[in-house]
C-alpha cells in the first residue's frame, strides 16, 4: 500500500479540492432517481459543486482556522438543530 503524505494545511472538509458537492449535502440513490439523466451527469461532473466553507475554496487551511470553523458549526447545530434536520 502506498503512503500518501498530506501537508499540515490540507483541508479535510473538501479533501484539498477547494469544493464540495451541493454544500456538502449527501444524496441518496433515491434522491438521484428523482433527477433527470442530465442532472445526474451534471452532479457527477461537479456542476453543482460549491466553494468549501472551511478553506474558502483554496483547498488549504491552518489547523487553527479549521478548529474554529468546526467549533462554530457545532455551536450552530446546538442552537438551531432544525437547520440540519
Amino acid at each position: 500500500m502506498k503512503t500518501i503524505i498530506v501537508p499540515d494545511d490540507f483541508c479535510e472538509n473538501c479533501t484539498g479540492t477547494g469544493a464540495v458537492a451541493l454544500h456538502g449535502i449527501a444524496l441518496t440513490a433515491s434522491d438521484l432517481n428523482d433527477w433527470s439523466s442530465d442532472e445526474v451527469a451534471g452532479y457527477a461532473s461537479g456542476a453543482y459543486d460549491t466553494p468549501c466553507e472551511v478553506c474558502n475554496g483554496s483547498g488549504r487551511v491552518s489547523d487553527e482556522d479549521a478548529d474554529a470553523y468546526w467549533q462554530d458549526l457545532a455551536e450552530l447545530r446546538m442552537e438551531a438543530p432544525h437547520i440540519f434536520a
